[in-house]
Parts: structure tokens; sequence; C-alpha cells
């Protein structure tokens, strides 16, 4: 959804809000900080709801009922109780707790996220959006979270009142442009060091359905790596005496279930997978699918990964190797189109190997 589209319907919703349809608010104490170029937004909701969802809202001016046509849309689709760290859920990689034996499922845990290095996981069920800061939101702003409710059998949705010091702030936040960075979930005495890599490859093992990577770093992306800001993923990084390994997960939240996916490991949580290329922009609506276009947001996500483990750790900018464990190895192309990527590409197949380091044709070097 564009944003001059996201503009328009904020401010036929504000004037409906004045005759009616108007709801209590579902997020209070809203808070904000910025850290490494992005703005960590949260807010407290009342146990079990649903049938709602958030929008982030962002102003120069202190936010009121009077001027929220003219806000600025942050975020959009926001789930109920997107500070649960959804990563932990079992079913999250594919495969349904129904169907495995009781001695043998994992354990379901539910808790927050770790947003700061060695802090404490946040409360689950509440709310979180993490915006990106560009130079065009620079400076001072304040924020305001509304909830709408889900459309009646009529299309209308009811939307939620402002209110000052409850779902809106009444500070700014001073917030500047700077590259954003992972969040170690571990012990910090257990982070890898900066430069860990120097001379060393860089490995990057990826498995799609029901794969899983690392899970050591957290990671809010921009825009240009989901169909909404801040959407979060984790991925791993090793050192070993011979490279460094970086995997993720192909995972992607779209604040839905995929009631029409043809894969059932799809229809468990709210994320897809993408087979390490991507999905529809507008994903997150199914009615608005049709004029969406599909973008490379998990090649994107890879390639990102890619760039931040060689300037972390400082890896030969020459030697990165794909190493791809799945059936079809839809990987293997991306690593083929990959111009200046990957040295190698090595689709490994069950018991099945094909000879690692085949080359890539194009030049090679970091990651841009």
């Amino acid at each position: 959804m564009t944003a001059k589209l996201l503009q328009l319907i904020l401010m036929v919703t504000a004037l409906a809000l004045v005759t009616s349809g108007c709801i209590a608010s579902d997020a209070t104490n809203l808070r904000a900080e910025h850290r490494a170029g992005q703005v960590f937004i949260q807010w407290d909701e009342p146990e079990g709801l649903s049938d709602v969802y958030f929008s982030v809202l962002m102003s120069r001016e202190p936010i009121t009922d009077d001027n929220v046509a003219d806000a600025t849309v942050a975020g959009h689709h926001i789930m109920p109780g997107e500070s649960t760290d959804w990563w932990l859920n079992p079913e999250t990689y594919g495969k349904p707790l129904s169907g495995m034996p009781e001695d043998k499922r994992p354990e379901v845990v539910v808790a927050g996220w770790i947003l700061e290095e060695g802090g404490e996981r946040i409360a689950p069920g509440n709310g979180l959006f993490v915006h990106t800061v560009t130079p065009e939101t620079e400076g001072e702003w304040y924020y305001a979270v509304m909830a709408t409710e889900m459309p009646d059998e009529d299309g209308f949705a009811a939307q939620s009142i402002i209110e000052p010091g409850a779902n809106s702030l009444t500070e700014p936040v001073t917030q500047t442009v700077a590259a954003p960075q992972p969040i170690w979930q571990g012990d910090p005495a257990a982070k890898p060091q900066p430069g860990a890599g120097d001379g060393l490859p860089l490995d990057v093992p990826l498995h799609a359905k029901t794969g899983r990577g690392g899970m050591n770093w957290l990671m809010f992306g921009d825009n240009s790596l989901g169909w909404r800001d801040g959407l979060p993923f984790k991925f791993g990084s090793r050192v070993t005496a011979n490279s460094i390994q970086a995997s993720t997960t192909d995972r992607h939240w779209i604040a839905r279930i995929l009631e029409n996916a043809m894969d059932g490991c799809n229809k468990l949580t709210p994320a897809i997978h993408s087979f390490w290329w991507g999905y529809n922009d507008n994903i997150y609506d199914p009615e608005l699918m049709a004029d969406g276009v599909c973008r490379g947001y998990g090649e994107y996500r890879v390639l990102w990964m890619v760039k931040w483990a060689q300037e972390y750790f400082d890896t030969d900018d020459g030697w990165v190797r794909k190493l791809q464990h799945c059936v079809p190895p839809p990987g293997d192309f991306r690593g083929h189109r990959a111009d200046r990527r990957y040295c190698g590409v090595s689709p490994r197949r069950g018991r099945r190997q094909r000879p690692p380091h085949r080359p890539v044709y194009g030049r090679v070097g970091r990651a841009e």
C-alpha cells in the first residue's frame, strides 16, 4: 500500500469519527526511544486483544484527534502482541506440533524480544514497532498509535480516538540517521569481536523450507527488506579457524495467516517462506494483492546479512561462499545471478552433494 493511499484512508476515517464509529484506545503507555538510527516504539495492550490492527503515526506536532489526518503513517497492519518474540514459537519454522509425538514436541516459549544487548526480555503480548530513520524523518517527531477494528459486513472499520499521554506522545523524539545495528541476543561476554574474521572467507549456509539458521542476532529491517518498516528477523554468526559462518532463516512476518497457501507450512503462523526470493508487497491484505508487485525481500535480506558480516568481521571481500541446503535449490539461481557477491555456490541435497566452490560468473567484491 502506498503512503498516499494510507494518507487518504486516514483522512476519510478521521471524518467518519466525527459522526460515528470511534472506539476507546486499545494502546496505552506509549513510549519511544531512539538508538542507532532506529526508533523503538512500545505500548501496552489489554490481554487477549484480537480483531484489530494498529497503525503508528508520526508528526512534527503533537498528534490529536484534530490533526490526525495530517500525520504521516510510519507503520501499518501491526498485529496485537507484536512485542512477543515469534521466533521462539517452534511452528515458526514450518513443522506443525500436532504432527509430532507428545513426548517429542519442543517447548512452546512465550516471551518478549531482547531489544538491548545484555538486557531483559520485554513483556510479551503488547505493542512494538521499529522505525528506521531516513533523511526525511530526522529531527524531532511526535508519535501516536491508532487501533482499527476489522471491517464489519458493511465494510466499516471503526478507529480509536487519540488520547495524548496514552496513545499519543506529548514530548517529541529526537532522531538521526545512522546505520542500524543488529542486537546481540546472547551473553555479552560471548559476543564475537569486530574484526574476528580478518582475511577469512565468509560462508553463508542457507536452508529454505523448514530450515533454521542462527538465532544470536536480531535485526529490524527497513522497508527495503520487507512489505513495511520494522519487520524483525534473526540470523547467526559463528567464528571458526577456517571461516566465518553467517546464516539466517527464510521466514517472513506477514501479519496474517496465509489461508490460501498451497503449502501447509505457510498456514501455521502469520509468517511465510520465500525460498530465498520474495513475495507480494501487498501480502498483508488479500484484497490488495492483485495490485501488488513481487519483490525479492528474501534475497535482499541475505545480501544485507552478507554486507554486515563482511564489514563487522572484516572477512576477505573476494571469498564469499554460498552453501545451499534445499530442494529445489532456488538459492543457487540467486547466487549465480548476484554479480560481485559470491565466489562459489555449493548446492547440498541430503547425502548428494555437488562439488563445492562452483564459480559464479561476474566480479567478486564486497556487497554493496
